[in-house]
């Protein structure tokens, strides 16, 4: 027998399911995840039950990239305990409980192999028993009744859990499969025939996630950047200034008529290459990128109809790579006179490459200034 949460607890984990996952969070916070599965809880300290293999788990979750090994891993999570006793010859007790369960967790992904992509997680879980029944059965009789009732019973538990997984990307969606155990490390009084015990449980779980769709980050928020060097991002750094800690150099400056007239960026990737997607956007751009071979940081961004700047940005930002200046050249920069430039006789086409005005605009200044006199 299996115990449900009541409606209105039932409607609440709903309400925040779905907050979860439209909430407008930094835009590290990379995927949105679902997981299901089945495992087995109990106490220690008694025999007088049977504990069941088949108790049900779920929980939504949410993935945070902390460098290109490292994501942090808040879940919500239900799970439920099953035992059932025959102490009692003829009869039948039932024991069941439903937890609502909140591990804090560190995912650790060392490789890739053949698209698979092993991974350990870790870390404290708070645990709050919401429901709790007892059904005794004999001689044809049922009796149910709720065992929190009962004095002195603790529903508020902390613990640690662990476990190793695998996932493997097939498009924007990342599927999982893992195995957990955990243990709490509070005496609990639970309606059993011992005085205290500790709860331990173990759990398969398979799942799915997807990109997470953030809001992009303000040029403010990209990690190791001042505010005044963030603030020349939009209109392209200088071409000798770098970016990251593996040495990118930054696209070159254009005009701002220039980025009016670029490409637009609209792209979905989960678990993607950093390195790759900024070579893949300035290809498609046309903004000169060169990106050194040891960055080797993977991200999950997803970007429409976006300023490829912005979408660089973001990519920096996700990837925690940095923009540093190089040390000043040792000699003095050369200066290059240009002549002037008569935008009453010259073509449009010189018009546009000497003031970094579009082709339209000067051709309409060409067309629209007056004949010369004879």
């Amino acid at each position: 027998m299996m115990t449900g949460l009541p409606s209105s607890r039932v409607l609440a984990l709903c309400v925040l399911a779905a907050l979860c996952a439209r909430s407008p969070l930094h835009a590290q916070w990379s995927s949105f995840g679902l997981k299901g599965g089945f495992g087995q809880g109990s106490f220690t300290g008694s025999n007088e039950f049977e504990w069941r293999p088949s108790a049900l788990r779920a929980s939504a979750f949410l993935t945070r990239a902390m460098g290109d090994k490292l994501a942090l891993q808040p879940e919500l999570m239900v799970a439920e305990k099953i035992g059932v006793s025959n102490a009692v010859p003829g009869s039948t007790l039932t024991f069941s409980a439903t937890f609502v369960e909140l591990p804090l967790l560190l995912r650790y992904s060392p490789f890739v192999l053949a698209g698979f992509q092993p991974y350990l997680v870790a870390g404290p879980v708070l645990s709050y028993r919401a429901g709790c029944n007892l059904q005794f059965v004999t001689a044809g009789l049922v009796s149910d009744g709720s065992c929190d009732t009962s004095t002195g019973q603790s529903k508020l538990d902390v613990g640690a859990t662990g476990g190793i997984g695998v996932s493997r990307r097939v498009g924007t969606t990342t599927l999982h499969l893992e195995a957990r155990g955990g243990a709490n490390v509070r005496t609990v009084v639970v309606p059993l025939a011992t005085d205290k015990s500790y709860s331990v449980s173990w759990s398969v779980l398979a799942g799915v996630s997807v990109p997470f769709r953030f809001r992009l980050p303000t040029l403010g928020d990209v990690p190791g950047v001042p505010v005044a060097a963030a603030a020349e991002l939009p209109e392209m750094l200088p071409a000798h200034d770098i970016v990251g800690s593996g040495l990118i150099p930054a696209p070159i400056a254009t005009s701002d008529t220039t980025r009016r007239d670029a490409k637009r960026v609209t792209l979905t990737a989960a678990d993607a290459d950093a390195r790759t997607l900024l070579l893949a956007i300035a290809k498609e751009t046309g903004i000169s990128l060169v990106v050194s071979a040891d960055v080797r940081r993977r991200v999950s961004v997803s970007f429409t109809d976006a300023d490829p700047a912005d979408a660089i940005a973001a990519i920096i930002a996700q990837a925690g790579l940095t923009i540093a200046r190089p040390p000043s050249p040792a000699f003095a920069p050369v200066v290059y006179y240009q002549l002037p430039v008569n935008v009453n006789q010259a073509p449009a086409e010189t018009i546009a490459a000497r003031f970094g005005v579009s082709l339209e605009l000067a051709r309409w200044i060409a067309e629209a200034r007056a004949p010369a006199r004879p």
